[in-house]
């Protein structure tokens, strides 16, 4: 497929999303984060750098937010102005992307995610953006640094994405079909490192190891339980740290499943009965939403009501990931556990594509899923549990807990790590998200052509190609 050694092959799983409010999944975050470009930026370990923005001050009120831009250019030649971030600052909230509803500290959030062109988001001159704040907050900048705000040369706040090709970021799209996407390195971000060329093949995973042992692909990143690692590693393929802080859980829908069944099944989950599988895989139990590395954490199991009323038998459907073995092996064992006791459980096993399509539907009894972390805060997943933003994909029982959540935002300190372990005991009361684990079976193999790739432990959607030495 390639020649040319400053070039790589990373074979991807499925088809992804090239905008970055339309983005569900870890690989199109992982695109996304290539072609577009933020005000600021993670890098790979997951500490904020400025990116578009030259500098950022805050007037004595702490509620303005001054933002000057560097002279940067579009990959097309044309020049980033204010009128370019103001507008793609706009946008999410216009398409009711996920991050919208982190960002309700401000000014005109209310009206902004019905639609409106609300947001007290302006520009005082061609290189200066002004952000009014209802209240002094430190995530904005958490939050202007996510791929989510990308900056996109738009007119107006709710436009259309133009041409692929025309991106903020580090590298370009030339091809993209539902086979294979190509990114070519863009010359206006001076002298990065990072391959020139870049092919992103749609590949199944029965096809990677001849692949890789050909040369043909220069990394198996994005696959899961490979049974093949250890000879990749004896032809010089480096493993590189990643995803310890993906988060894997069984969502079920309050609307399918009866708040007795779904009480029953807590305290079934809640008894360690996955602890040997979480052991044996090098997992960390999930006993709560957030990342045992992250504050807010919690670190061991939540008490449980042993004294309730079996519930009736039940007949659903358990849908997983067929790509996704661990998740495989979470199913039977669930299953067995649930047919022992009565009820009446199908697997459904989907390929990748279909899997997703599900997930975000909202339409499955019972789907057992995963989640990277957005950025290193507890408050990326918490956010999750709002009920009024369209794209949040986890069920709740009703929206009690919609305003305390999002006045997580204007707490610091420590108080705001004692309110996320109480919103997480709060959430997970609804009992409709049973965490199971945290950590995944990414590959994270790399071929000799790299030299060096970013240890990334917050997961791919971290990892940044212009970061990468090539031999």
């Amino acid at each position: 497929m390639h020649l040319d050694k400053s070039s790589l092959s990373i074979p991807i799983p499925l088809t992804v999303t090239l905008d970055p409010h339309r983005m569900d999944d870890l690989y199109s975050m992982f695109v996304c984060g290539q072609i577009h470009s933020s005000l600021f930026t993670y890098n790979s370990s997951g500490n904020i750098e400025n990116d578009i923005a030259e500098s950022a001050t805050f007037d004595s009120s702490k509620h303005i937010l001054e933002i000057k831009i560097k002279n940067l250019l579009f990959s097309d030649g044309t020049t980033i102005t204010a009128d370019h971030v103001m507008n793609s600052l706009k946008r999410p909230f216009s398409k009711q992307a996920s991050i919208s509803a982190d960002m309700n500290y401000i000014e005109g959030y209310e009206l902004a995610i019905k639609g409106k062109d609300s947001l007290a988001i302006t520009v005082r001159d061609t290189k200066t953006i002004l952000i009014k704040l209802k209240y002094e907050t430190d995530f904005i900048f958490k939050h202007l640094a996510l791929p989510d705000l990308a900056i996109l040369k738009i007119n107006k706040f709710n436009d259309e994405l133009p041409s692929a090709k025309i991106t903020s970021g580090s590298y370009f799209v030339s091809e993209f079909d539902s086979k294979r996407l190509v990114l070519e390195k863009s010359q206006n971000r001076g002298n990065e490192s990072g391959p020139k060329t870049v092919f992103l093949p749609k590949v199944e995973i029965k096809d990677l190891k001849s692949l890789a042992l050909s040369g043909e692909i220069d990394t198996t990143e994005f696959y899961q339980n490979l049974s093949f690692e250890e000879e990749l590693m004896t032809n010089n393929w480096k493993k590189i740290v990643t995803g310890q802080t993906y988060e894997n859980f069984l969502i079920l829908n309050p609307s399918k499943l009866p708040r007795i069944f779904r009480e029953n099944l807590f305290n079934l989950i809640n008894s360690n009965i996955f602890q040997k599988f979480i052991t044996e895989n090098n997992f960390i139990p999930a006993f709560g939403l957030v990342p045992q590395s992250l504050p807010g954490s919690i670190y061991k199991p939540i008490k449980s009501d042993l004294n309730l009323i079996k519930s009736m038998p039940q007949k659903f459907k358990l849908t997983y990931s067929k790509s996704n073995q661990s998740h495989q092996v979470i199913a039977e064992m669930l299953s067995n556990l649930l047919i022992t006791d009565g009820h009446e459980i199908d697997l459904e096993p989907l390929e990748l594509d279909q899997f997703y399509a599900a997930l975000f539907a909202k339409k499955s009894s019972a789907i057992i899923a995963g989640k990277g972390l957005d950025y290193p805060d507890a408050y990326a997943n918490l956010s999750y549990y709002v009920t009024d933003i369209a794209s949040n994909f986890l069920f709740m029982e009703n929206s009690d807990l919609d305003a305390e959540i999002k006045s997580l935002t204007r707490v610091v300190g420590s108080n705001r790590i004692d309110m996320y372990r109480d919103i997480q005991t709060k959430i997970l009361s609804h009992r409709t998200v049973f965490p199971l684990f945290f950590g995944t079976t990414f590959s994270s193999l790399w071929s000799p052509k790299v030299k060096s790739v970013p240890s990334h432990p917050f997961g791919i959607q971290f990892l940044k190609l212009k970061d990468f030495e090539m031999n």
